[in-house]
């Protein structure tokens, strides 16, 4: 069975590569037979899903990709470095009695049109199929130097020479960050081989591959019934090769693209042409069938939400009851999410990086501190929902509407956010905001959990407090000296009382640039950034989640 897992943004390109080729080696290569029907208890379901089935280790060929695009620094660094690395990290996790040989392509020749003949026959045998040998594998990924062509078919057929010449399971895992430039189709050689080893199954991973790269790879796979995925991030990866194991369970999740061999965006007609027994469905603007206990909505006959009523489960073992946490390292930081107060909340995530799809999951105890997020996970429906951020609009506004005058004299520009939280005042060069109110709420804390204490240096009574106050301070010629977050609550209230008693509101989306300074308020707090060569680089954030001082 081919499975193509979403991509992501590539944020540990190293563990990505690391958990590439160690998970591709459990499922597919060193590799790894499934053997239906029976299940092991190694596995937690919080970590994967469902535990994993038994496996037995098959004769497998690796083919690491050494073509010249295998020097592009975006790893971080040559993607050949984080290769290697990755295999080395294969090599400590493989059993002692592993058979395993490897193969490169790319090493001898470059990628000038030159040289493309060469290049195209530059197929390396680095370490013929045989018992496990850590330290000789090991010294001939050292030597990897990218540099040519990326003759894939040809490689292909080279690794299926070492293999037995009879039905037994055996495995090709191919590392290829493109596809083959040597023209002939790799998924063609890919069912040749399959005709003559009956028991060859292919798996390919794409490293940052997309459009027609992805296609290839992932034909190669489909033809033997091997594994395709692509990297998006170590967790995920990990999580949708895991997956592969239980292929029953896996086709019954939600992913990217549906469930169950049905997908988002289908007509009601095309789905029926598939499953006779599923529901008919009117031409409304939104109709709700139910069938194998699951609801499917659809507007004006297209499927556009799949909720299944057992809560949901994600083709990376994400189920109801798992921590929010985890999703995050799944998916990445919730694309939007919305707190009610009486029920759970709700979040939606990226299964993917292209696409409308989105996982809409209802959580409860949602909450977050900074970049981590707790809750737990009690609803998972699939929908084309996804959240586009819309071009940011900010209304310029005239600070002088916003000036205070005492005695005849400004005493600066004052405003506060629509919901009161945050009064702001910025006077010469000066800018500062405050957890806003009256009285003693003027100056109180903002109770953030797991806020960190300002310096003492910044007390009133030399103690640690949680900041109240944020902001940036010149001295002299306009030199910006000093962050300021500190707590001040020993602070003569009277005159802050009667200044901000006649701030103004500044809207959301809208800003006021004065003193060196550009403040921003939005619905998730404010932000000041320095708008002249003295203040430049200096800034700060200030909202309910945290604070940060630039």
């Amino acid at each position: 069975m081919a499975s193509e897992g979403g991509r992501a943004a590539l944020s540990r390109p190293l563990l990505i590569w690391i958990s590439v080729l160690v998970a591709v080696a459990v499922v597919a290569g060193v590799a790894l037979l499934v053997l239906p029907g029976r299940h092991s208890s190694s596995i937690t379901a919080d970590e994967a899903g469902p535990a994993a089935p038994i496996v037995i280790a098959v004769p497998t060929v690796l083919i690491i990709d050494a073509s010249g695009s295998m020097t592009t620094p975006d790893a971080p660094g040559p993607r050949i470095d984080a290769a290697k690395a990755a295999a080395h990290g294969l090599l400590a996790a493989l059993p002692d009695n592993a058979t395993l040989g490897l193969m490169t392509y790319g090493t001898r020749t470059g990628s000038s049109d030159q040289e493309q003949a060469a290049g195209c026959a530059d197929v390396s045998g680095l370490i013929p199929l045989g018992p496990l040998d850590r330290a000789k594998i090991g010294a001939a990924i050292d030597s990897l130097v990218p540099r040519g062509y990326t003759p894939i078919s040809l490689a292909l057929r080279t690794a299926a020479k070492q293999l037995p010449a009879d039905d037994s399971a055996q495995a090709i895992v191919l590392v290829s960050d493109g596809e083959d430039t040597c023209g002939q189709p790799p998924c063609d050689v890919a069912r040749e081989l399959k005709s003559q080893h009956p028991g060859l199954a292919i798996s390919t991973v794409g490293f940052r591959t997309d459009g027609s790269a992805s296609e290839q790879l992932a034909c190669i796979a489909t033809a033997t019934g091997g594994l395709f995925t692509t990297a998006g991030n170590s967790a995920q990866l990990a999580a949708r090769l895991l997956a592969t194991q239980n292929v029953d369970l896996a086709n019954q999740s939600l992913s990217a693209t549906g469930s169950g061999g049905i997908k988002l965006g289908q007509s009601a007609t095309a789905i029926r042409s598939n499953y006779g027994d599923f529901p008919a469905v009117d031409s409304g603007d939104r109709v709700v069938v139910v069938w194998k206990d699951c609801e499917y909505t659809f507007s004006s006959g297209v499927l556009i939400r799949i909720a299944p009523r057992n809560g949901g489960r994600t083709i990376d073992g994400v189920v109801p009851g798992t921590q929010l946490q985890h999703v995050v390292q799944l998916y990445g930081a919730p694309l939007d999410s919305r707190v009610s107060t009486n029920g759970p909340a709700t979040a939606w995530f990226a299964p993917a990086d292209q696409g409308d799809s989105a996982y809409e999951m209802d959580v409860d105890g949602y909450a977050q501190s900074g970049q981590s997020w707790a809750g737990v996970v009690k609803r998972i429906v699939l929908c084309t929902c996804r959240p586009h951020p819309q071009p940011e609009q900010i209304v310029a506004v005239n600070p002088t509407d916003y000036e205070q005058i005492r005695d005849g004299n400004s005493i600066g520009i004052f405003f506060k956010d629509p919901t009161g939280k945050w009064w702001c005042h910025i006077d010469q060069g000066d800018v500062r905001c405050f957890r806003g109110g009256t009285g003693d709420e003027l100056m109180s804390t903002l109770g953030i959990p797991g806020e960190p204490l300002v310096d003492k240096a910044y007390s009133s009574d030399g103690h640690k407090y949680p900041p109240n106050l944020i902001g940036i301070m010149i001295e002299g010629a306009g030199v910006p000296v000093a962050k300021l977050a500190f707590d001040d609550v020993g602070a003569d209230l009277s005159d802050l009382q009667s200044d901000y008693a006649q701030t103004k509101t500044l809207d959301y989306d809208h800003s006021i640039t004065v003193g060196g300074y550009t403040c921003v308020v939005r619905r998730s707090g404010i932000s000041c950034d320095g708008s002249e060569s003295y203040t430049v680089g200096r800034g700060f954030t200030f909202s309910d989640t945290g604070y940060s001082l630039r």
